[in-house]
């Protein structure tokens, strides 16, 4: 089941369960990826996963406990970030495998470790290696 099936899934239960806040918030998430598509191009859950965390970012401004709340129910989607301890790993590895330049490192988490990481910080780890 991919994130948009298990959106839709669990915004029925929530329905049946008449749990209001995960199912506006649920409903935001969906009308927003909706909107997004817009007939132009069908959302990976990588898209969704970026999608969700600017709706978490809109959300911190507000600050309300219902904010709070919506928050929390959305990171239940998200993938499990990865630490600086476990970046730090990762790029030790690659650097030992030979990939010894920042651009190919980016490429790598990119492509393997997307929505995962914060590339900002791959990128700073990157370079105090490197250096």
């Amino acid at each position: 089941m991919n994130l948009k099936e298990k959106i839709d899934t669990d915004i029925k239960t929530a329905m049946v369960d008449r749990n209001n806040i995960e199912r506006d918030i649920l409903r935001v998430v969906k009308s927003e990826i909706q909107r997004s598509e817009a007939g132009l191009k069908t959302f990976e859950d990588a898209d969704i996963v970026k999608l969700m965390r600017g709706q978490i970012e809109n959300l911190k401004v507000i600050g309300t406990e219902r904010a709070k709340k919506e928050i929390w129910i959305i990171e239940q989607y998200l993938p499990k970030m990865m630490d600086h301890e476990e970046i730090e790993s990762k790029i030790t590895y690659l650097i030992s495998t030979g990939i010894n330049n920042l651009g190919a490192i980016m490429k790598h988490f990119n492509e393997h470790h997307k929505g995962m990481v914060d590339n900002k910080k791959v990128s700073e780890i990157v370079k105090q290696k490197l250096s």
